[in-house]
């Protein structure tokens, strides 16, 4: 018991979205990852060259993780 818990304890401080995978784990379902892909959305800045930047920003973030897919 005390090597599952330093696993889970690891999963949730070094991963992204760790809390969620480790509750997986010891509920034993299924995660969905569905819902944890980066949606591609605009950004809200006031500033033109900002809003600009975020957005580029974004759509590299999105096409990123949709590559690897």
């Amino acid at each position: 018991m005390v090597k599952t818990r330093f696993i889970l304890d690891h999963i949730q401080s070094q991963f992204v979205g760790g809390k969620e995978i480790a509750t997986a784990l010891k509920s034993r379902t299924e995660l969905d990852f569905k819902a944890q892909e980066p949606r591609n959305v605009q950004s809200k800045a006031d500033i033109e060259d900002t809003r600009r930047d975020e957005d580029e920003s974004i759509d590299a973030i999105f096409r990123a993780c949709h590559l690897q897919g």
